[in-house]
């Protein structure tokens, strides 16, 4: 296990579904998507929305992740153990002759790759692989607030902070971070940080 490292956002990474924050768009996804092992995914949005969260939760968490930008696998074959899903996360970052080899290993394997562009899967090498769109997993709406703010509150609790649910301006704080930051749930969960640090909930302006 994992050292840990004080960053929330690290440190309390779902390693379940349970666990995970889902919307009820996510949840109705997650329901259809049954013969998960026989699709390839290609999950596009912006940055800190939780693409590769997403990818791990629809391949059961039983995945293997590689950023790719910071390395390039030069094989498949080095890679692929125990029947784990591959993630390749940034796969824009990855030069064509990768791309090819990543093509022709989606026939035979269950490949899931992440991007922060919404026009590159357009390309030929990713025909076979069923597209989503992150933001549309994570509409603004009360119902995605309600998600967000039960996800929030168990974090708090884990991490064992002082806080009134019920105070307004706990309530108003929490609604400041959905409204400015969402989809962006790596910002969220490290703001919420930040207005913890003494052991207890402070709402500060964001």
């Amino acid at each position: 296990m994992e050292s840990p490292s004080g960053l929330w956002v690290l440190d309390l990474r779902p390693q379940s579904n349970e666990e995970q924050m889902l919307t009820r768009e996510m949840k109705n996804y997650l329901r259809t998507m049954n013969n998960i092992y026989k699709k390839n995914i290609a999950v596009q949005g912006p940055s800190g929305s939780g693409k590769t969260l997403l990818a791990e939760s629809l391949g059961r968490f039983k995945t293997r992740t590689l950023n790719l930008s910071k390395e390039i696998p030069k094989d498949f074959d080095s890679i692929h153990k125990n029947n784990e899903i591959l993630i390749l996360k940034r796969i824009d970052e990855a030069p064509d002759k990768f791309l090819k080899k990543m093509s022709n290993y989606s026939k035979y394997n269950s490949v899931f790759v992440t991007s922060r562009n919404t026009d590159y899967f357009s390309k030929p090498y990713f025909d076979n692989f069923v597209k989503i769109s992150i933001e549309t997993m994570l509409p603004k709406s009360n119902r995605s607030f309600d998600a967000l703010e039960k996800y929030l509150v168990n974090i708090l609790k884990v991490k064992n902070i002082s806080f009134d649910a019920k105070d307004e301006q706990f309530q108003i704080s929490i609604k400041e971070l959905f409204e400015k930051l969402w989809p962006n749930l790596r910002q969220i969960i490290r703001q919420l940080q930040l207005r913890t640090k003494t052991g207890q909930w402070v709402s500060i302006p964001l």
